[in-house]
């Protein structure tokens, strides 16, 4: 596809271990159905402009394989984006409205920068890695959802509001950078080797508010909160060291409890 805007309010498939490239200044509406195969890629040659437009009320499935799918242009997701099974790599940049939504039993991985467009922008069942969640703007992982931050993954100048279950990875750092606030509402949990790590900027912050919970199962490796960190719920190591070095903010002080 090169130069052009493609609206598909049909059925459009990218067939299994094919590959479609958006060259030039191309847009890709999805306004109905967009299946990817297997092995499939929608590929994009870096053009600035060339972009996927996912609509509201519409779909981009992948129902799964050995092999993995791929997409590479710029989305802007105001529909569904489904892995059944498998591994679906979104690359390059995601913007994320109020009625986009992410779903399906397969992993849906983001490696790039996501951030929220406008209010009331949900993000659930994703893994990021090798990305970002950057703001200005606020997204919250709605009670039921998910999140799991990979290798590589940053919070940037975002407020990330957790209802749901957000992990750190085993053996990741995720790192706050440029006025960051992480609100934890529901369960965040630490995995063995794994930090949250802070750039030094000020104006980051680590809420876990009354009823949520910060989890450490244990292991040889330890764990890390290096975020200024005011526990107003309940942090939680079942085992092993879970490590709190940077204090609390400087309008706050701990009303919260601490078990191991």
């Amino acid at each position: 596809l090169s130069g052009i805007h493609l609206v598909n309010k049909g059925q459009a498939t990218v067939a299994a271990s094919s590959s479609v490239e958006l060259d030039g200044v191309t847009t890709f509406e999805n306004a109905g159905a967009l299946a990817i195969g297997d092995g499939a890629v929608l590929d994009w040659d870096a053009t600035s402009g060339g972009r996927l437009l996912n609509d509201a009320g519409a779909k981009i499935t992948y129902a799964g394989g050995s092999q993995g799918a791929y997409i590479y242009p710029p989305v802007r997701n105001s529909g569904t984006i489904t892995a059944s099974a498998g591994n679906l790599t979104l690359n390059g940049a995601v913007s994320q409205t109020s009625t986009g939504s992410f779903t399906g039993g397969g992993t849906i991985t983001l490696s790039a920068t996501v951030s929220p467009v406008g209010s009331g922008v949900n993000l659930a069942d994703v893994t990021i890695a090798g990305g970002s969640l950057a703001g200005p703007g606020t997204f919250t992982i709605p009670a039921g959802g998910s999140v799991t931050m990979g290798a590589t993954s940053y919070l940037s100048g975002i407020d990330l509001v957790n209802k749901g279950d957000l992990t750190v990875a085993t053996g990741n750092s995720l790192e706050t950078l440029s006025a960051t606030t992480l609100d934890n509402a529901g369960t965040l949990t630490l995995a063995d080797g794994s930090a949250l790590s802070w750039d030094g900027s000020s104006g980051d912050q680590f809420l876990n508010e009354a009823g949520g919970t910060v989890s450490y199962a244990g292991g040889a490796e330890g764990a890390t909160i290096g975020v200024p960190f005011d526990n107003y719920g309940t942090v939680a190591a079942g085992g092993g060291t879970l490590y709190v070095e940077a204090g609390n903010t400087t309008n706050a002080s701990d009303t919260g409890t601490y078990a191991a």
